[in-house]
């Protein structure tokens, strides 16, 4: 959003989704268009959509999830310690 407000657009936002096929079924089915991240851009049928790259200084703010007091197997702790060390500090 704050993109859009550098430039002064003011986008008309039917849906927001991180479900990347939705999104591109509500495009095919000519509901509108959406914002990707390219890789997912990529994997498109280039039959049934056309896409542009952006250039932008867009960034994803990324958080981590996951359920505590139940079983987490020690693959799983590791990653959970190691990106605690690598983020958190």
């Amino acid at each position: 959003m704050r993109l859009f407000a550098e430039h002064d657009v003011k986008p008309r936002i039917a849906v927001r989704s991180g479900q990347w096929d939705f999104l591109a079924a509500m495009v095919q089915a000519g509901i509108g268009v959406a914002i990707l991240p390219e890789p997912i851009c990529q994997r498109l049928d280039r039959q049934n959509f056309c896409w542009i790259p952006l250039q932008s200084e867009l960034r994803w703010e990324l958080g981590m999830i996951w359920r505590e007091g139940v079983y987490m197997s020690r693959s799983a702790e590791a990653w959970l310690t190691c990106s605690k060390a690598f983020w958190l500090e």
